[in-house]
Parts: structure tokens; C-alpha cells; sequence
């Protein structure tokens, strides 16, 4: 549903009764919003909050009946799609930006802790190296480094790995 066309019926209704007639959430709809409100499409009295009025803006007289908008299911999408695409950028730049990062906090948390398994130690990367993701190839490949380098050493009966100085 195009949030446009909600105006076909009514001139003017609240932040939250648009979000009821389109069903989404609070969030979704401001962010929906925001463009329209910035292209003077459409007017918002105050803040954005679920009790402010919105309707028609400025340009309304200039398009005359018919407004082409974006539908607000493609525009969340489209944002959707951009946020991840960014986000997966970012953490491939950061992963290249700093590769010794993840081998420095495997040898730290085994100093610390003795022995840990792969499960273990992916687990707390995860969330030391927070927002960037590990997966399970790039540790493989760091624990292999640091075996050959002597740091590490696999406890294959208990399928754990010891810091070895």
C-alpha cells in the first residue's frame, strides 16, 4: 500500500493511525515518512510521534491527483538491502584492516583461560570483536597460523587448543 494513497481517502490523520492502516510499526513509518516530509509531499505538525498530524504538503497543487511514490513495502526493502550491503562492507574492510586482531585475542584468551575449544573460542570472538563477524573459516585459518608458528598446540584427545610460550 502506498502511504500516498491513504490521502485519497482522508486529508489529514495522526502518525499512529497511518501505522494502523498500513500495519507496520511506529519506526518503519517514520522512516517511511522522513523523505516525504523532507520532499514537502507530505506536512508534519511537530515532531514525528504517533499523536502528529499528517497531510498533504506544499506540492500538493503542483502534481494535481495523482502522486508517483515510492510504495512503502519497496522503500523498506530498498533500505533494507542498503543497510546490509554497508554493513557487510564494513566489516570486511575492518576484518582486512586489522588481521592480527583475532589472532592477538585467541593467544590472550588462551593465556588466560589454559585450553579452549574451537566452539569456545568462536564463540567468545564473536563477542569480543563485536560488530565485526567471525566465521568459522577465518578461525580455522588463524589457529593454523599460530600452531605453525609455535603459539598454540591442539589437544586432539580432549580437542581443545593450549597456548604454548
Amino acid at each position: 500500500m502506498c502511504i500516498i494513497d491513504y490521502f485519497n481517502a482522508k486529508p489529514h490523520c495522526t502518525v499512529q493511525e497511518l501505522c494502523d492502516f498500513l500495519q507496520i510499526s511506529d519506526m518503519e513509518c517514520a522512516f517511511a515518512l522522513n523523505p516525504l516530509v523532507s520532499a514537502t509531499v507530505l506536512k508534519l505538525s511537530g515532531a514525528m510521534e504517533p499523536s502528529s498530524i499528517v497531510s498533504l504538503g506544499a506540492c500538493d497543487s503542483l502534481v494535481g491527483d495523482v502522486i508517483n511514490v515510492m510504495p512503502l513495502e519497496l522503500h523498506s526493502f530498498a533500505h533494507r538491502t542498503a543497510v546490509k550491503t554497508h554493513e557487510q562492507r564494513t566489516f570486511q574492510r575492518a576484518a582486512k584492516a586489522n588481521p592480527q586482531r583475532m589472532e592477538s585475542q585467541v593467544v590472550h584468551t588462551l593465556k588466560q583461560s589454559g585450553s579452549k575449544t574451537a566452539e569456545e573460542l568462536m564463540s567468545f570472538l564473536t563477542s569480543a570483536m563485536h560488530p565485526l563477524t567471525v566465521s568459522r573459516g577465518e578461525l580455522k585459518r588463524v589457529l593454523e597460523k599460530l600452531i605453525e608458528r609455535g603459539l598454540l598446540v591442539r589437544d586432539d584427545s580432549q580437542r581443545k587448543f593450549v597456548y604454548s610460550p
